[in-house]
């Protein structure tokens, strides 16, 4: 149930686009009430945010990247191929998963989580200028 938890976190942090806490709410219901069902097996993360946020906010774009642990290196593709799409957009979002599930949190795996955060984070700043607004969410 690890897809649920990040949904229903994605849902919280997209609500914030919403312009009325009504909306937001009638959603979240929404959200829980097809979590709660037997046969959910939870929707795909991209797939969510992009319907989620078109309630939430139309104008808005958004992204996902799967990104192993450890490996953000291999996603510097996938992530320039996201940052294109999103550019001239007015607000976009790049939702960035794999990165979450620490396991036993020692001190060196800290280290490398915060190192990946800070390589994906520092890539995506090459593209300033055409994504001023971009909210880097990672889950």
């Amino acid at each position: 149930m690890a897809d649920a938890r990040k949904i229903r976190l994605l849902n919280r942090l997209l609500a914030r686009a919403a312009p009325c806490a009504a909306l937001c709410a009638d959603a979240a219901r929404g959200v829980e009430m097809a979590l709660a069902r037997p046969e959910s097996t939870g929707a795909d993360i991209g797939t969510f945010a992009k319907r989620i946020l078109a309630l939430y906010d139309p104008e808005a774009a958004v992204e996902t990247v799967e990104v192993s642990p450890s490996e953000p290196l291999f996603a510097l593709a996938p992530l320039s191929a996201a940052a294109k799409r999103l550019a001239g957009h007015p607000r976009a979002y790049l939702v960035v998963c794999g990165l979450g599930d620490l396991g036993k949190k020692t001190k060196k795996r800290v280290a490398a989580h915060g190192e990946d955060v800070e390589t994906i984070e520092g890539y995506i700043s090459r593209y300033e200028s055409a994504l001023p607004n971009l909210e880097i969410i990672f889950l």
